[in-house]
């Protein structure tokens, strides 16, 4: 069975806060997704989490550890509500995982701060937008000629929108990244970086978050994005998206009102980006697997 590792974005305290509040942790929920995909396809994976700012983790095991990524298909970098950006002293356990992962040669993929962690490591710079926060949803996201062809965006529409949250951006890209989505708020909506070693997709909007899930985010923090960031004004319209979310047959008229497509509140549309990387990351795990199996029976002859 192939293992997903998910790199949880979050500190204890944010974490703390949107269990209290009823919520779910970003890893737990990416790994809820990803489970959930992998059922609809048929297949079991294992999901496992790393929690970057948690006391008991610590860098120079995980460095050391021969067996970190043992079994290990991909890795997901996961959203975070964190006060600092992803070049920050605060995100450098964040980002020295990311460059193990990376230097392993292990696919893989990120939301939002994911991204930004990314492209920070790989050369790219990071900023808080000047244009403020762009939540619950990220509008008209263009694919570009490259987007268009690659696999990151397969069934995706030229043009579609997603649930976002963020403060932060990608304000340049890595040399040797490719962009593949952009919209009128973030240049950088989504980028590729497939050099050397490294298989990285990412997107700057929340495939695996469900336009709830933002609109609860928002609700827990009284308008605040991240920590540290400041207030914006409260959505009124924060309850419908929620009604929709949770129940979008029936609230169709509330929809239209507010402008939500339908691939926003549709599971498997609004989580195209991850089944096409989890397709991919298995199709190669199912490689690999083979590959170590004839191995084992050359050498058991």
């Amino acid at each position: 069975m192939a293992a997903i590792l998910v790199v949880e974005g979050n500190t204890p305290e944010v974490v703390a806060r949107t269990l209290e509040a009823g919520g779910i942790a970003a890893a737990e929920n990416y790994a809820d997704v990803l489970a959930a995909l992998a059922q609809r396809m048929g297949v079991r994976i294992e999901t496992r989490i790393l929690r970057p700012s948690f006391p008991e983790f610590s860098m120079s095991e995980f460095a050391r550890d021969a067996v970190a990524f043992e079994g290990v298909a991909g890795v997901v970098f996961t959203g975070s509500g964190v006060r600092w950006s992803a070049d920050a002293p605060e995100a450098a356990a964040h980002r020295a995982v990311v460059e193990r992962v990376f230097a392993a040669g292990i696919p893989a993929i990120g939301s939002c701060y994911g991204l930004q962690l990314a492209a920070t490591v790989l050369g790219g710079r990071v900023r808080w937008n000047p244009k403020g926060a762009e939540l619950p949803i990220a509008r008209e996201i263009r694919l570009t000629e490259a987007g268009r062809a690659h696999p990151l965006h397969d069934g995706r529409p030229a043009v579609f929108d997603c649930p976002c949250i963020h403060r932060d951006e990608v304000a340049d890209l890595p040399a040797g990244a490719v962009l593949t989505a952009t919209n009128a708020h973030s240049v950088v909506q989504a980028m590729v970086y497939e050099q050397g070693a490294v298989r990285f997709w990412g997107m700057q909007y929340h495939p695996e978050m469900a336009l709830a899930d933002v609109a609860r985010c928002m609700l827990r923090g009284r308008g605040a994005v991240m920590e540290g960031s400041a207030a914006i004004e409260p959505d009124p319209a924060v309850e419908a998206y929620i009604a929709v979310s949770d129940a979008p047959t029936t609230n169709a008229a509330l929809m239209q009102r507010h402008s939500i497509a339908p691939e926003v509140v549709d599971f498997a549309a609004r989580t195209a980006e991850l089944d096409n990387w989890l397709r991919m990351v298995l199709a190669g795990a199912t490689v690999a697997d083979r590959a170590a199996d004839r191995a084992a029976d050359r050498a058991a002859e």
